[in-house]
């Protein structure tokens, strides 16, 4: 290498910041300014209410309005008001005859905007609002979406090499990262640099015990296919697609994101993947295509300190995973009893579609990969 090593990652360091910082800026901007995206398009819509009903009678008219305007839809999805959206969103799945092909897979949708104060259609002006910065944030402007989201994670990659040299090129690695020099001029700006840039790794390594069950059971679901499967008009369709829905915990209940293609994707991706939607379904800001498609899904109510649970089938799939907490239990080994670390697994599904050979076949495959998760994950982290 030119000059050595740290020299070398040096240079690295500089010219990725150099390519790729002018769009990292931009994407930051916007993520920060989509944190106010509920505020924003509140300004941008003088329209909307500003005072409340209670939960109960909001819900009850967004029922009335769905069951005048939408009777005949697949499924119906309300945003209740809450202090920073007192407006009532909805949407809801059209059926195939009125779905609108040219507007793609929004076209087989529609929605509304609600006053929970008398239960009518508000006709507020068109803007995006705060949607706005939130798209633009991973989806960019003017730009197919597919290209977009290809050039955002090529710079995130190019941030992780740019700050795994950052970390080479300083030979006191914990004294320059974790040193805050106030009132130095420049060198004060340069240590926030430093340790903002370290703050980012976790994020990069991360897995978490979820993601580690959603992709063990994409590996189950390839063996035991009839439980990625569906019914449509008293036909069984097996799926070719691995999109598996997560149930999270939000303020008022349960919302179940979607993971589309996780056979396809690494470990990594997937706890990432999972650690934003959870994040966006907490904060009421999932989009309707992300609540939707999915084949099988997995609750885990151990995160939770839940021993077990036994879930409902989230239709039109034919099965749902419960897992419980990971405690120590007392099992027998080798004749002798002794305290081991377990958990409960729970399968619901649904009779019509399997019988409760193949389904204990599918909870013995999910065992034999948990017990020995490095082994069925080997060529799947990263």
């Amino acid at each position: 290498m030119k000059n050595g090593f740290r020299q070398s990652m040096a240079w690295l360091h500089t010219w990725t910041g150099l390519l790729v910082g002018w769009l990292l800026l931009l994407i930051f901007m916007a993520g920060t300014a989509s944190y106010y995206r509920e505020e924003i398009s509140r300004w941008m819509r003088p329209e909307l209410p500003s005072n409340q009903v209670s939960i109960d009678v909001a819900a009850q008219r967004a029922v009335d309005y769905l069951q005048a305007n939408a009777a005949q839809a697949g499924n119906w999805f309300v945003t209740l008001p809450q202090p920073r959206n007192p407006a009532m969103q909805m949407f809801w799945r059209l059926p195939p005859e009125l779905a609108d092909p040219s507007r793609g897979r929004r076209g087989g949708f529609g929605e509304a905007t609600l006053d929970p104060n008398t239960g009518q259609a508000l006709k507020a002006r068109e803007t995006r609002g705060g949607d706005f910065f939130y798209r633009l944030h991973f989806d960019l402007h003017y730009i197919p979406v597919l290209w977009a989201r290809y050039l955002v994670g090529f710079c995130a990659m190019f941030m992780l090499v740019a700050i795994i040299t950052g970390v080479i090129t300083h030979k006191k690695i914990f004294k320059d990262f974790f040193t805050f020099r106030k009132d130095k001029g420049l060198r004060s700006w340069l240590d926030f640099h430093n340790v903002s840039a370290v703050m980012a790794l976790p994020y990069h390594a991360m897995i978490t015990y979820t993601g580690i069950v959603v992709k063990l059971v994409t590996l189950a679901l390839r063996a035991h296919p009839i439980l990625n499967s569906t019914l449509r008009g008293g036909e069984l369709h097996l799926l070719g697609e691995y999109h598996i829905g997560v149930a999270v915990e939000i303020e008022d209940g349960l919302i179940v994101p979607v993971i589309r293609d996780a056979d396809r994707k690494s470990l990594r991706a997937i706890s990432r993947e999972l650690a934003e939607l959870s994040t966006r379904a907490r904060a009421r800001r999932l989009l309707p295509e992300e609540l939707l498609g999915g084949t099988f899904t997995v609750s885990n109510a151990g995160m939770l300190g839940v021993d077990a649970v036994t879930p409902i089938i989230n239709p039109p799939e034919v099965a749902i995973l419960g897992v419980g907490r990971i405690a120590d239990r007392a099992l027998a080994v080798g004749g002798r009893v002794e305290a081991r670390p377990a958990a409960t697994l729970c399968l619901t599904f649904d009779h019509r579609v399997v019988d409760g050979a193949p389904a204990s076949r599918f909870l013995g495959e999910m065992r034999r990969l948990l017990e020995d998760p490095r082994a069925a994950l080997a060529g799947h982290i990263e």
